[in-house]
């Protein structure tokens, strides 16, 4: 099942809508989808972020979950301002999870594929996994170039969410909740990648672990 948020510049209802069907499905999975579907964050319309891609899993109950695939479009609005996007969004039934998400690791370059293995070495593990079994929310920090070096990060955060050790930690259920990027933190997935400059003068709250990816 496909949905489809974008931008209207035209008509009654400009602004985002869904520009698909939606009636077919239940209202709470349509209120959960367009709350949870775009990235959180101000500053899309920074040059920089023109043709990056985010991926959210959002889980809907009972093991269904969808995955939501934002564009940051060179599209403008009515007044000129650029950086609006556009989600590409599939709901999904129980059972479905792992085989989606491989999919996706797998399309990914092998070179982001490769770093994101390497990171996930004894060391990192003995670094992070004490931050992970108790947080309600990991931020992942890393220096934003473009959308191209910004893969290795997504290959991270596809790793870390199906990781059959973090799969037992007990913040974690049976389809965790992920942003591949965001510009803002705060009422985003358990596990959030955010550029580097925007992670620095977080002090987290309790709850929260924010782990550099640079270091």
């Amino acid at each position: 099942m496909r949905l489809v948020i974008d931008y209207l510049l035209e008509g009654e209802n400009r602004g985002y809508n869904f520009v698909t069907p939606t009636d077919y499905l239940h209202p709470d999975v349509v209120k959960a989808v367009w709350r949870n579907a775009m990235p959180r964050g101000q500053g899309w319309s920074a040059p920089s972020y023109i043709g990056a891609r985010s991926l959210k899993c959002i889980p809907l109950g009972a093991e269904r979950f969808a995955i939501s695939e934002v564009t940051v479009t060179e599209r403008r609005d009515e007044m000129g301002r650029q950086g609006l996007r556009r989600a590409e969004i599939t709901v999904m039934n129980p059972g479905e999870h792992a085989d989606d998400l491989e999919r996706r690791w797998n399309e990914l370059p092998a070179s982001a594929r490769a770093a994101a293995e390497n990171r996930f070495g004894q060391r990192w593990w003995r670094r992070a996994m004490p931050q992970m079994n108790a947080p309600r929310q990991i931020v992942l920090a890393y220096p934003y170039t473009n959308a191209e070096d910004w893969l290795l990060v997504e290959a991270y955060v596809l790793k870390l969410a199906t990781a059959q050790r973090v799969r037992g930690a007990k913040a974690f259920g049976s389809v965790t909740p992920f942003t591949t990027l965001a510009l803002d933190y705060r009422e985003e997935s358990q596990i959030v990648a955010i550029p580097l400059d925007k992670a620095q003068h977080i002090t987290p709250p309790k709850g929260v672990s924010v782990i550099n990816l640079h270091l």
